[in-house]
């Protein structure tokens, strides 16, 4: 499980109270090639939940959170897929001027072993070790 969460300030320690904005992201491993993003915002409600199933070189995205129900979307597969899935424990600027931090553990998408040595650097979603 890889969790995000979103900061007022440069050390990350106040938390972002931004209104109508996802403020928390968990994105964790249901099944093999079976991921769930979940969204929450500042009092703590869910926002957002989808899930992601890798197939082949494709990710079908789902508007539920096992990857069933209904297709949203299909998308050539993101690289970050294919190697170990890790959070960024470091403080660092957010795209909306927020600044983000993470915890949690590694995980691979597919396999049931994760190798840090092997991920390449990222940021987002999927977010490999960095």
């Amino acid at each position: 499980q890889k969790i995000e969460e979103k900061f007022d300030d440069s050390s990350c320690t106040v938390k972002s109270t931004a209104a109508h904005s996802a403020t928390k992201e968990i994105v964790e491993k249901v099944s093999s090639g079976c991921l769930v993003n979940k969204q929450f915002d500042a009092s703590g409600k869910q926002m957002l939940v989808f899930s992601l199933k890798l197939v082949g070189e494709e990710m079908k995205q789902y508007d539920s959170a096992d990857c069933t129900g209904t297709l949203q979307a299909t998308v050539p597969l993101n690289p970050g897929y294919k190697q170990c899935i890790c959070p960024s424990t470091d403080c660092k600027a957010s795209d909306d001027g927020k600044f983000k931090k993470g915890s949690g553990t590694c995980f691979h998408p597919t396999a049931t072993t994760c190798s840090t040595s092997a991920s390449i650097p990222s940021s987002g979603f999927p977010g490999a070790c960095n």
